[in-house]
């Protein structure tokens, strides 16, 4: 089996992005939500408020910043830093 084939993928999906609420996911090779940031300018039950969150923590610098969302993910164990994380425009492209 080579390097490549035994590397994980996982996908970065930014699924909701408008008023003040922001909703993304992070999901391993098998399509399976690993990870959600879940954003709302109340905070509410499940959601994180603008001021207390992934971003102002300082392990995202924006909304696109998957090498800081990488980081993070190997820190809490998601993912090893030898796994890729790539984000998609929210279907099945990868941008980035």
């Amino acid at each position: 089996m080579t390097e490549q084939a035994r590397t994980v993928t996982f996908s970065y999906h930014v699924n909701l992005d408008e008023r003040g609420v922001f909703y993304a996911d992070v999901r391993n090779s098998s399509e399976r939500t690993v990870f959600e940031i879940k954003i709302d300018s109340d905070g509410g039950d499940e959601w994180d408020s603008w001021e207390d969150n992934i971003f102002t923590d300082g392990f995202m610098r924006h909304k696109e910043d998957i090498d800081g969302l990488k980081g993070y993910l190997v820190d809490i164990g998601v993912m090893n830093a030898k796994q890729r994380l790539v984000m998609t425009d929210g279907g099945d492209r990868v941008v980035r």
